[in-house]
């Protein structure tokens, strides 16, 4: 932390802008100058929260009856599992729903494509996990679907915080077995 510092050329300058701050990154900033921004409540004032029952058996089919329902223009599905985002993406194209995924063994040019596709919007329905949380910089996302909820409460907030950007509105969706509604 401080000792990463060290070795910096002097008179660097390191800014750090985010969400959320993890323990970690107090430590390495706790004798820097920390400027912190009036909050804009984001989460309440422009993010209409919804939280759907459904056995975990059914969540992809709710997930499916949902995207049919919605016809989102573009949508960002979540799910803590890396495992199962090829399964939900598989049994969505079966379906015949217009989605693509990104998990960790993408490689870096498929990654890109399909990146680019959902950008543009060719493609209105993205399946990932929380690796794709952050840094997720795409413009008009109108719904945020989180499958399960994230284990860690800064993944929710990243998550949510994917809609919802420079001044729009967005809509997060939990989907929740009797566990997560509680």
């Amino acid at each position: 932390t401080s000792a990463l510092r060290d070795l910096m050329p002097g008179g660097t300058q390191i800014v750090a802008c985010t969400a959320t701050i993890s323990r970690q990154t107090k430590i390495f900033f706790a004798d820097a100058k920390n400027i912190v921004m009036p909050a804009e409540d984001v989460l309440k004032k422009r993010i209409t929260h919804w939280a759907i029952y459904a056995e975990t058996r059914d969540k992809i089919d709710t997930l499916r009856k949902l995207l049919a329902a919605e016809k989102p223009a573009k949508a960002l599905v979540f799910t803590s599992r890396a495992d199962q985002v090829e399964n939900i993406y598989q049994k969505l194209a079966y379906k015949k729903v217009d989605c693509a995924c990104i998990h960790a063994k993408t490689d870096k040019q498929q990654r890109k494509a399909t990146m680019d596709r959902f950008r543009s919007g060719k493609i209105p329905v993205l399946i990932t996990s929380d690796l794709g949380a952050r840094g997720l910089d795409i413009p008009e996302i109108t719904h945020i679907i989180q499958m399960d909820l994230p284990s860690d409460e800064d993944f929710f907030v990243h998550r949510c915080g994917r809609t919802a950007r420079a001044g729009k509105t967005g809509i997060n969706i939990v989907i929740g077995d009797e566990w997560e509604m509680r």
